[in-house]
């Protein structure tokens, strides 16, 4: 994209985007630096927005080596998602472990971690799940990558059909 285009593109303001009317004048500019309107329009705008979904991802809340228990410093993040659920919203809870322990009980133990942040949750619809270490999202190598692999993963996915013009 050219400098022109690219600072056009840039410079585009909300107001712009949300009016009825784009107004487009093309003005050719000489080497004397003389400017003339070469050609100008008014394009009527109508945006919509269909059938859309708005994706949250949140990944703070952890657990304490081998358990399930949800803690108090928790509630501040559990809080904030319910605030971001509607009632077109779909909640995935995906727990996980470090990889301490054997692959079956891990996943058992990421699935009673999923289960547990959901008993705080009402949404039409709540999937759990556990995925144990099999889907690692952060480096075991350091104590911390470990701690915050003890988590769950908190999907909102929320369907969203307005129209704007």
């Amino acid at each position: 994209m050219d400098d022109t285009l690219r600072t056009f593109a840039e410079n585009i303001s909300d107001d712009l985007l949300n009016s009825d009317n784009l107004d487009l004048k093309i003005v050719g500019t000489d080497n004397s630096g003389s400017e003339k309107i070469l050609g100008e329009t008014s394009i009527p705008v109508k945006q919509i927005v269909a059938n859309k979904n708005k994706v949250e991802k949140y990944n703070l809340i952890t657990f304490g080596y081998n358990s399930s228990a949800v803690d108090e410093a928790n509630n501040f993040i559990i809080q904030d998602v319910k605030k971001n659920i509607l009632n077109t919203s779909v909640l995935t809870l995906t727990g996980h472990t470090d990889r301490t322990g054997a692959a079956q009980y891990n996943r058992a133990l990421s699935l009673r971690r999923a289960q547990e942040i959901s008993r705080f949750f009402t949404a039409n619809k709540i999937v759990t799940e556990g995925r144990g270490f099999d889907d690692l999202l952060f480096p075991l190598s350091l104590p911390e990558g470990r701690f915050y692999s003890r988590t769950v993963r908190i999907t909102v996915d929320t369907y969203i059909d307005e129209e704007k013009k």
